[in-house]
Parts: C-alpha cells; sequence; structure tokens
C-alpha cells in the first residue's frame, strides 16, 4: 500500500514542499495520513472545493481508507462528489479506492474524469492512468499517459519505472499489431464447473486428463478469494466416442482435506508428481514436509494409486518447492522453487534422474529463462527440447505471459520468446501442456461464456510456436510361450548419438509401455528381463512423416532355452559389406552385457541374406557378417570358448523373397542358444 498512498497524498497535495518532506518519514503510511488528517493547517491546503460538507465526507473517506475499511471510505467519497461534483481531491481518492478493491475499469474511469476537470491538477494522475490502463491491455491509451507524465516529471525515482511502463506499452501495441492465430475451445461442462479448474497434465496417448480443481473450503458456501478454496486433483478419460467422460476425484490417499495440486503425470500414467503444502501449524496430511510446500510422488498400481511418498531432500528444501514437470522421457523433473541461488522469486530448476534411481542436485535453468520476478509452471514439450513457461519478469502483455524456450546444443537455454496476443493478454496467463504432437495446446483461462471462474481450454498451436514433431511408441511385452503380460527393462538409445533417451519398463499386471519420440531420427529399442533372450527393435522417423503419430508394437520375450534365437536388429552393415556400422555398437554392448549377466550361455552367432545373388556370394557375404559380430563381442572379453558363427545365406528366410520388404526381413543377423 505504500507506493499507491504516495501517490495518492501526491495525487492530493501535489504541489506542498511539506509533502515531499512527509514522505520520508519512517512510520509510512500511517503516520502521514494521521499528520494528513490532523494538520491540514499546518500544510495550509486549499481544496479545489469550498463545500464544507464536500471536506467533511472526504476527511471521512480518508480516515476510512487508513483503516482499510474500503467500502465505508467508498460511500463517503462518493457523498463529497455528490456534494461537490469538481471536487478533484475526491476523484482521486475514489480512484484509489477502486484501485484497492480490484476494479481498474473504474479507477481509469474515475481519473479520466477528474483529468477532464482539471489537466493541470496532478503529474501523479498520468502515470497512475498509465498504469491501470496497461494493467488492463489499453497499451495506446497507456502510452499517450505515461508519455504525458515523463513530459511533466520532475522525480528520479520514477524514471526507471516510466521507462519500462512505455517499453511495455510498445511491445502491447506491437503484438496487437502481429496477432497469432488463436482459436480456444472449452473443453465443456464433463471436465470444466462453475469453480476452477487449472494446470492441466496429459498423458501421452491423450486418452487420460488430469487438473487441479479449487473447490471452496469446508464452511465456505461462496468462493470470493484464493483462501476460500481447497485444492484437489481430478481425472477424466475419453470414452469410445472420444469425448471426455465426467471428471472424477482422485480420491484417498492422493486427495485430502488439505491442498493438493500443481501436478504431472508421466507419458505412460503409471506416476504422478504432484504439490503439498503444511497448514499454519506446519502440518501436512501427507507426512515429510521440509518446507512450506513440497513436491511428492505416487505410483499407480493396476487401478489404485499408492500412498505419496515426498521426493526427499535432494528435491525438496526448507524453501518452497511446487509445480513439478516431468519430462516425457522420465529422465528429468523440472520445478519450481524459491531457494538461494536462483535469480530473484520462483525460478525453475531442474534435476537428473541417475542411474542408480536417484535424482541429482537440481541446477538452476539460468538468465535466459528466470528473471528478477516470478518463472512459473514448467511443461517440457514431446521433443524434450523446448520449454514452456509463464513469466512475470520477461516483457509481455500483462502480469503474467507464456513464453518458450529451446535447449540448444550445449544444454543450455535459449532466450525466452513471447507466444504472442491473444494467447497471452494482458491478465494471468499459466500452467500450458501439449499433446504429444505438439500442435493441441491446454491452459486454463477465465473467459466470457465459460462454465464459472478459470475453465480448460484447448486450440491449436501455431505452427511457429510448436515444438519438434514426435510420435508416441506403445504396446505390450508379453512372453511368446505362455503369453503372460511381462514386467521388463527396456532402454531407447539415439543412434546418432549414443545416448539413452529413455531407461524404464513395461507394467507389471499389463506390460504396457508408453514412450515418446521426436521425429527426425533413427532410435534402438532393447527390452530386457532375467531369465529371457533380449528384444531389440529399431525405429527410422524421418520428418517428413508429420502424419505419423502413433506407433505400436508388441514384444514377444522368448525363455530363455536350447536353440532359442533373436534377431539383432539394431546390428547394421554397409550394402554388400561385411564391416560393422558404427550405429551397431549399442546392439553389440546389450550382447554382451547379457552374455556377461548369463554366464553359462553358449551362442552361434547367425548371418543371413536375401535369395538376390549368387550362392556363393551370399555364403561368404552372410559368414563374414556373422565372423564380424563373433570378433567384436571378442575384443569386447567374451571367451571365444562360448561362441561360434555361421553363414546361412538364403537358407532359412522367415519372410517371402517376393517383394523388398520381405527381402530386408530376410537380411539379419541373429544368435541362437547353443547350450
Amino acid at each position: 500500500m505504500k507506493n499507491n498512498t504516495k501517490d495518492l497524498l501526491r495525487n492530493i497535495f501535489p504541489n506542498k514542499q511539506r509533502l515531499k518532506k512527509m514522505l520520508r518519514l519512517p512510520y509510512f503510511p500511517v503516520v502521514l495520513i494521521f499528520l494528513v488528517l490532523n494538520q491540514a493547517n499546518a500544510f495550509s491546503q486549499k481544496y479545489s472545493t469550498k463545500s464544507s460538507k464536500a471536506i467533511k465526507k472526504f476527511t471521512q473517506a480518508l480516515e476510512y481508507y487508513q483503516q482499510y475499511q474500503y467500502s465505508a471510505a467508498m460511500t463517503e467519497a462518493k457523498s463529497a462528489l455528490k456534494a461537490d461534483s469538481v471536487f478533484l481531491e475526491a476523484y482521486y481518492l475514489l480512484s484509489d479506492i477502486y484501485g484497492q478493491t480490484g476494479d481498474t475499469g473504474e479507477k481509469i474511469r474515475i481519473l479520466r474524469k477528474a483529468v477532464s476537470i482539471n489537466s493541470e491538477y496532478s503529474n501523479f494522475a498520468y502515470l497512475n492512468l498509465g498504469r491501470a490502463e496497461l494493467s488492463v491491455g489499453q497499451y495506446f491509451e497507456a502510452k499517450t499517459h505515461l508519455l504525458e507524465f515523463e513530459k511533466r516529471n520532475k522525480i528520479s525515482e520514477y524514471t526507471g519505472e516510466l521507462k519500462k511502463l512505455i517499453h511495455s506499452a510498445d511491445f502491447g501495441i506491437d503484438a496487437l499489431a502481429k496477432p497469432v492465430d488463436f482459436k480456444p475451445q472449452n473443453l465443456g461442462p464433463a471436465i470444466n464447473t462453475k469453480y476452477d479448474e487449472y494446470h492441466p497434465s496429459m498423458t501421452a496417448d491423450e486418452q487420460t486428463l488430469i487438473f487441479t480443481v479449487g473447490l471452496p473450503r469446508p464452511g465456505i458456501d461462496t468462493v470470493i478469494v484464493q483462501t476460500d478454496t481447497q485444492e484437489d486433483i481430478f481425472i477424466s478419460r475419453k470414452d469410445s466416442s472420444g469425448l471426455w467422460a465426467k471428471a472424477v476425484q482422485f480420491g484417498a490417499p492422493l486427495n485430502t482435506n488439505r491442498n493438493e495440486g500443481a501436478h504431472s503425470v508421466t507419458a505412460d500414467g503409471s506416476v504422478l508428481y504432484f504439490t503439498a503444502c503444511e497448514d499454519a501449524s506446519g502440518y501436512n496430511p501427507h507426512g515429510l514436509c521440509l518446507g512450506r510446500c513440497d513436491i511428492y510422488k505416487t505410483v499407480r498400481n493396476g487401478n489404485q494409486w499408492l500412498q505419496p511418498e515426498n521426493c526427499g531432500p535432494i528435491i525438496n528444501t526448507k524453501y518452497k518447492e511446487t509445480q513439478p514437470n516431468i519430462s516425457p522421457d522420465g529422465h528429468s523433473l523440472y520445478f519450481v522453487s524459491d531457494r538461494p541461488g536462483g535469480f530473484g522469486g520462483l525460478d525453475i530448476w531442474r534435476s537428473s534422474l541417475s542411474e542408480n534411481g536417484l535424482w541429482s542436485k537440481p541446477v538452476n535453468l539460468g538468465d535466459s529463462v528466470n528473471t528478477a520476478a516470478d518463472d512459473v509452471s514448467p511443461f517440457v514439450a514431446a521433443d524434450c527440447r523446448t520449454l514452456y513457461f509463464s513469466s512475470s519478469g520477461w516483457e509481455g502483455l500483462g502480469r503474467s505471459d507464456i513464453f518458450f524456450s529451446h535447449k540448444n546444443a550445449d544444454k543450455s537455454w535459449s532466450k525466452a520468446i513471447n507466444l504472442g496476443f491473444p494467447i497471452n493478454t494482458y491478465g494471468e496467463q499459466t500452467g500450458l501442456t501439449l499433446n504429444t504432437a505438439g500442435n493441441r495446446a491446454y491452459y486454463a483461462a477465465d473467459y466470457k461464456g465459460g462454465y464459472g471462474r478459470q475453465d480448460i481450454y484447448e486450440f491449436e498451436m501455431p505452427e511457429k510456436l510448436r515444438p519438434h514433431a514426435s510420435v508416441y511408441v506403445t504396446g505390450i511385452v508379453y512372453d511368446s510361450i505362455t503369453k503372460v503380460r511381462l514386467l521388463a527393462d527396456f532402454d531407447i538409445i539415439s543412434l546418432q548419438t549414443k545416448d539413452t533417451l529413455y531407461r524404464s519398463n513395461s507394467n507389471a499386471q499389463t506390460g504396457k509401455f508408453i514412450l515418446i519420440l521426436p521425429l527426425g531420427e533413427d532410435y534402438a529399442l532393447n527390452i530386457n528381463k532375467k531369465g529371457y533372450l533380449f528384444a531389440s527393435e529399431n525405429f527410422t522417423l524421418s520428418s517428413t512423416e508429420d502424419s505419423l503419430f502413433v506407433k505400436f508394437l508388441n514384444i514377444a520375450l522368448l525363455p530363455i532355452q536350447n536353440d532359442a534365437s533373436v534377431v539383432l536388429k539394431n546390428i547394421f552393415f554397409e550394402f554388400d559389406k561385411y564391416e560393422l556400422k558404427p550405429e551397431s555398437s549399442t546392439e553389440l554392448q546389450k550382447l554382451y552385457d547379457f552374455l556377461q549377466t548369463n554366464a553359462s550361455l553358449k551362442i552361434e552367432i547367425g548371418g543371413h541374406t536375401d535369395n538376390v545373388g549368387s550362392k556363393a556370394h551370399n555364403n561368404e557375404l552372410s559368414d563374414m557378417r556373422a565372423k564380424a559380430v563373433y570378433d567384436d563381442l571378442i575384443r569386447r572379453g567374451i571367451d571365444k570358448n562360448r561362441l561360434s558363427f555361421k553363414g546361412y545365406a538364403d537358407k532359412k528366410p522367415i519372410a517371402s523373397n517376393n517383394t523388398p520388404e520381405g527381402r530386408a526381413t530376410n537380411r539379419r543377423t541373429e544368435f541362437r542358444v547353443l547350450k
């Protein structure tokens, strides 16, 4: 209230030197207002009215204002204006009361009225008008009034703020002149209610939507302010017709009679990260709480969610940790914190999952993302390289805008870019999420025609604002003989960089897995389970496959037994040659690890060709390709007595040689269990 009161009093007493001195008093603003009320004679104040009734009402309004009794202050100020309709001091006081109660429209109207009565009375009226107009997206009007104040301003303390405000007005004017395509659609009554719905999170297959709802606290009938609400997490799934089913609460043990929200779900929907905060007494219904707000994790077991667990002291501190976002590959946890080491306010941090399953020490995303203000609501797109977030610190259109940043080759982040108007407006935009394809976005907004307060909307993301296109790969892992679904470990490796992009497992009950892969790269998939031969697949996803957003795989694992064989699908050779390509190294390492784990196994490496070419050439080619793998394993340290190799040419086809696809399938390397 301090700066607001300064500006109010400068409006009311614009030319008094005594006022300038008293603005430096240590007990401001209570002492100052008391002196203003009781020492009017000392100021020799000459009001703009001669009506004693108007002055009396105005004085009473000031007393109520100082006591934060804004309704009573408003009544008295209006009475003062009824006694004298050109009483400037009453107009300025009333405008500030409207500002304190959040009625910016009325504040602007009253200030404009005061300026129209006497444009020379108060320079600060132009600053307050510019601030208010900027806050409701009236950028042209704001710039006009801010420039007028700049011309009149003689107080250096406002120079920095004024420069920033004028720059914001220019940004808004430019954004309005270059709108992006934006047609938001309400998700409807199955999702949205008369309460606030926000912070959507979605599984990779786009079949499950999880979001937060601000419900009335027990004993509260009407929600007026945030403290009247209790946050709970809700879930909805699409029905057979592709429509969202009626959302329901998660229920216990996730939801309690306290706040749970600001969450993120893994790509396969099996793990949920969320925020829970302690109350004034330090109580948190989920047990251990290391700070004001902590991040928790719950795991789905079949149709049940297990008791949430605190993510521990690496992630959580005595400070505030909130708004987790688990990356699509499951390797990084992004979250918001005001812990030391940031740039001010709330910053976005990232922790990586190590080989031993523990989170690393979080690192700040740096000044390309974080500012001295609040930077919140991180969401990493399916490509794992594009970050969307909300910020009140970057140049924007209002209180908080949505921005995006790309991860550079050196793992740093590019400078934040505003999504533009009308995705961003003069209001507060937060909590954006995208589908796997990156072409549909979801966020909460308070638009006219909604079902209540904030509703969740979806819209088509403009192409220039999209992340790199991705596909989601899904399937099941099962025993090839019994057909029983299996819990198995799998890795996804980039064949270009050799980086492991995913390390996860299939569901213990269903054998199902879901993972997300950006287009334009080649990948190796390796699936392992103790007692079984490992399986491998590879994907070549060209950037032209923009319509391909889903790939289904069923992985049959063979129990380890004599004569069982597996095709090594990520062993690569140049056409008609037998030198191993560098992309084969990942598969060769997996085969080495498998033999190390199963130290009693003896295997044969088999080379196979199609039926094109001479028998002699195919015999030699298949034999030399098998020997190349045999030699590599020996170089890695496998005892040669456990290995043999043989070329079979085209003698054992597994597909027809009458088609290009069939011939490609027959050109393969495999290993067979001998003992």
